[in-house]
């Protein structure tokens, strides 16, 4: 369950969400990185993503942590960044979503 009524989003690993071999589904990153984007990308149409992940967490229990941010605006366009880290102290970053959005 994805928590969005505060910023940043925030999601619990569950067992569903795993693969065989333990690791997140990378589906679910980026239903967690769209959800901490949702005010941005009111109003626009995402036209690509490009996602790197860093270090998926291994293991049901691991809390994510979702925050996005507008890096500029070319034109009509813009690009957003969705850095999703663990709540763990120290974080680690886990993946990094870049929207593409055009005017819409």
């Amino acid at each position: 369950m994805i928590e969005a009524d505060r910023a940043p989003a925030r999601m619990t690993v569950t067992s569903v969400m795993l693969d065989d071999d333990g690791g997140l589904r990378s589906g679910y990153l980026l239903v967690l990185a769209e959800t901490a984007a949702q005010a941005l990308l009111a109003g626009a149409a995402v036209h690509r993503h490009v996602v790197d992940v860093v270090a998926p967490p291994r293991g049901a229990g691991t809390v994510l942590v979702a925050e996005s941010v507008l890096r500029g605006r070319a034109g009509q366009g813009a690009v957003c960044d969705t850095t999703v880290r663990t709540e763990s102290t120290p974080p680690s970053v886990v993946a990094v979503v870049r929207h593409h959005l055009s005017a819409g």
